[in-house]
């Protein structure tokens, strides 16, 4: 953040729930959401390189993946329908 100073919700990226502090220097993490004040900063990092495009790339990964007990049960589904 470069000037200013205003509270963050940052549940999106941390799972915490309350707001935090923000002041000149402090980190701002993309997905955050402003509460009060304004803000003032410079991007350091963009897309698949911040925290939340990791979180993005990281559920896309898991969704296209299946595990090995996954494809079994899917297989044995098809048994259990027919039969």
């Amino acid at each position: 953040m470069v000037s200013e100073q205003s509270f963050v919700e940052e549940a999106a990226i941390t799972g915490e729930p309350m707001p935090r502090e923000k002041t000149a220097g402090n980190e701002v993490f993309a997905g955050t959401i402003n509460q009060a004040g304004s803000l003032q900063f410079r991007a350091g990092r963009l897309g698949n390189e911040t925290a939340f495009g990791k979180i993005i790339e990281a559920v896309e990964r898991a969704e296209h993946s299946r595990a090995p007990i996954q494809k079994t049960a899917d297989r044995l589904a098809v048994y259990a329908r027919t039969a």
